[in-house]
């Protein structure tokens, strides 16, 4: 409650008592009447600002006036949006380096597995090597052994002149060698498909050896071929530019030339003159 010196309203112009008080702005220190700042309690302004401020600054909104109020919503709401535009950049940033992370997290997996995936395919291709050998090498050491025992069991009948169609250990050897020759033909083909594997693979290496031969055939004669162009173009700039040299040392010459002769000229002109200065007192 502050006495007004001017008793005059700064809202309604309206000159007062001298003695009635008024209500200051804390902000602008403007001056209103009873009747106008009780008007400016109850006006929309001031709700929307109760309700922008929290609870614990209320008294603000009940110590400035209308136009005051109006800044201070702007000016609040341009914050708000400015704060909450720096949430959404902070949000968005997160969010990006969360994506971003992930993805990498991902790749870094993606390139374990595939590494996990190498690493047992090279290991399951050595078991299946490794296997591979230890049957073929089973097989002739079994197929060794059948015709051994074939040759001997038939040594053996032929020296007692025994049947030898009736001697079961010669039939079961006869039995066994059936099916080594059997598992030898598979054998012989598993044998005959790597052979063409690898020269397919072969093929394949002679063609990408070639093939790499022939580019750097290629990129060598291109690159000839741009050390020429550009040989050729620096003769040719070579050329012009003594080209131009002698253009200007001709120009050059011929404005000396000039010079020469225009200032001969003059000097014949200024003889001229001299002389017929010379011959006006003599004729006087």
């Amino acid at each position: 409650m502050i006495n007004n010196q001017d008793n005059t309203c700064s809202r309604c112009h309206i000159h007062t008592k001298l003695l009635e008080t008024f209500k200051k702005c804390s902000r602008c220190s403007t001056k209103h009447c009873n009747q106008c700042w009780s008007e400016l309690q109850t006006s929309d302004d001031y709700k929307i600002l109760i309700d922008i401020l929290p609870k614990t600054n209320n008294s603000i909104a009940k110590r400035i006036c209308s136009t005051c109020r109006k800044i201070f919503i702007q000016n609040t709401l341009e914050n708000s949006k400015v704060k909450k535009q720096v949430e959404q950049d902070d949000d968005y940033q997160l969010a990006l380096a969360l994506a971003l992370s992930k993805n990498e997290a991902d790749e870094k997996i993606k390139q374990k597995r595939k590494l996990d995936e190498d690493i047992h395919i090279q290991k399951f291709n050595l078991i299946e090597k490794k296997q591979f050998n230890d049957n073929h090498e089973n097989l002739l050491d079994k197929t060794t052994e059948a015709i051994e025992r074939f040759m001997n069991r038939a040594k053996s009948n032929y020296q007692r002149h025994r049947d030898v169609i009736g001697d079961t250990a010669l039939l079961s050897a006869f039995i066994s060698l059936q099916t080594c020759a059997t598992d030898l033909e598979q054998l012989k083909y598993d044998l005959d498909h790597q052979r063409q594997h690898f020269e397919t693979l072969q093929e394949k290496l002679t063609a990408l050896r070639d093939a790499r031969e022939a580019l750097n055939i290629l990129r060598y004669e291109h690159h000839q071929k741009q050390r020429q162009e550009h040989e050729h173009l620096e003769q040719q700039r070579r050329v012009l530019m003594i080209q131009k040299v002698a253009d200007l040392r001709q120009f050059k010459h011929t404005q000396i030339a000039n010079f020469q002769e225009s200032y001969f000229q003059h000097l014949l002109d200024e003889e001229h003159k001299m002389k017929e200065l010379f011959k006006k007192p003599k004729i006087l």
